[in-house]
């Protein structure tokens, strides 16, 4: 398979949109095979969504609004698609582009918690993904084949919205994890490369510890994880490393801790909220 432009249409999903999106989408329909739609109602599952019910191609690549790709991408997933005709889904690697120079510690959070940031390389080499481990496709360079999202959706309590303190994700887990149940299984494609752009507003530590208490309450929706017993006993600790770590500059001891506690209270949130419904 190879791409050719009468091939590929570009959909794109004006969700919830109060800006221009759809008119400037709309300009570049002469120049490529674009159809914009518009949504009225706002969040990142329902876009996707109503992208798979407009869209009538083999197969899918999403791409998230933050991301720019790099050359060759669609026909590095089209070589993909042809060679592993058996695979359902396809991980590309996504790279940061920072605005500006991040601060030290990003560093360490990109290498060790990546995922805070949609970021994925699993490697150099082409192989299977291995659900047992969770190695699932992030939203931002994604490809699916249309014949297994038949009768799937993705779930619209998950993902983000117009609320700009909304960061629970868990959307495109949820479905392939759903897709590995049913038989199907993925392939790493590491040449299929995005950037995504990460914005000095997301480069703080109010940022990253917000983003770490969704992940506390994703894992109560998703995976019904429970409150650690007794976890107020262990707080001066994690209290303690986070403050100290903070005065030495030393990432390795305060960002794990500040992980466990700010997921901990996550948890014990999503757990009352539920309770109390």
């Amino acid at each position: 398979m190879t791409p050719q432009s009468k091939d590929i249409e570009v959909l794109v999903i004006a969700s919830g949109c109060e800006d221009d999106t759809a008119t400037i989408a709309d300009s570049f329909s002469e120049r490529l095979s674009l159809r914009v739609i518009v949504e009225s109602l706002p969040g990142l599952s329902r876009a996707r969504n109503v992208a798979l019910d407009n869209s009538n191609a083999e197969a899918i690549l999403w791409l998230d609004d933050d991301t720019e790709i790099t050359m060759g991408l669609i026909s590095t997933y089209c070589q993909a698609l042809t060679k592993y005709p058996e695979a359902t889904f396809f991980a590309g690697k996504i790279s940061p582009s920072f605005e500006g120079n991040p601060p030290l510690w990003i560093q360490y959070v990109v290498k060790n918690q990546p995922s805070t940031y949609s970021l994925m390389d699993m490697g150099e080499d082409e192989r299977t993904l291995d659900a047992s481990l969770n190695e699932f496709p992030f939203g931002a360079n994604m490809v699916v084949r249309r014949r297994a999202l038949d009768g799937f959706r993705f779930r619209e309590n998950l993902g983000r919205n117009q609320n700009p303190n909304n960061l629970i994700g868990g959307e495109e887990t949820e479905l392939f994890k759903k897709l590995s149940a049913d038989g199907h299984f993925g392939i790493w494609v590491p040449a299929a490369n995005v950037l995504h752009w990460m914005p000095s507003s997301r480069l703080t530590f109010r940022y990253f510890a917000s983003y770490q208490h969704a992940v506390g309450v994703l894992g109560v929706r998703l995976l019904d994880q429970k409150p650690t017993p007794f976890f107020w006993l262990l707080l001066p600790r994690y209290l303690m490393s986070i403050l100290i770590g903070r005065v030495l500059l030393w990432p390795s001891l305060w960002v794990p801790a500040l992980t466990e506690l700010q997921r901990e209270r996550g948890r014990v949130a999503e757990t009352k909220k539920t309770s109390d419904c």
